[in-house]
Parts: C-alpha cells; structure tokens; sequence
C-alpha cells in the first residue's frame, strides 16, 4: 500500500463471480478479492468485490498479401544473405590460388 498507516498482510483472489465477453474486444470479470491488513494498529479482514472491464486496444489483423509479402522478403534477404557469403568464398579462394601459384613459380 502506498500510506505509511496500511500494512498489507495478505491479498488473494477468493471466487470469480463471473466472467462475461461482451463483444469480440470487450470482456468483463466480477470477482471477489480477500485482504489481511492492519490500518493504524487496528487488524482488519474485508472481503470486497470487483468489477474489472477489459478492452482490446490494438488489433494486430494481417492480411494473406502481407503475410505473403513478408515471406518473400525473407526469402530475398536470405537468398542475398547466401550470394554474399557465395562472392566472399570466391574471392577467398581466388585469392588463395594466386597465391599458391605464386608460391609455386
């Protein structure tokens, strides 16, 4: 708690009264909440009841173009991954040729 006057004990969920969707983004819970707390010395034991209402705020809904267009990204960033690797084993390996061949003349 945020006074100096509350010591919090003990606070656990006792019953789920109900739980309700009421639209595709929007959802209800009812519930019962017990809580052990002291309040300026005096011990206290309350039972109280909530009401939570829940709202979806962004909808993360991707289309099959998109879903497509993603994929082929990441093909052609894998495919110019793969070329790059390709021209550097190239250039490593030409290099190493001229190399022995130097040393062999």
């Amino acid at each position: 708690m945020i006074s100096e006057d509350v010591i919090q004990e003990k606070a656990e969920l006792t019953k789920i009264n109900g739980f309700e969707f009421i639209s595709e983004n929007i959802k209800t819970c009812i519930f019962t909440l017990g809580s052990k707390f002291t309040y300026k010395g005096k011990p206290n034991d309350d039972l109280s009841i909530f009401i939570s209402i829940k709202k979806r705020r962004y909808y993360f809904v991707i289309s099959l173009n998109e879903m497509i267009h993603r994929r082929f990204r990441l093909v052609l960033i894998g495919l110019a991954k793969l070329i790059a690797l390709l021209m550097v084993l190239l250039l490593l390996g030409s290099s190493f040729i001229g190399l022995v061949i130097y040393i062999l003349k």
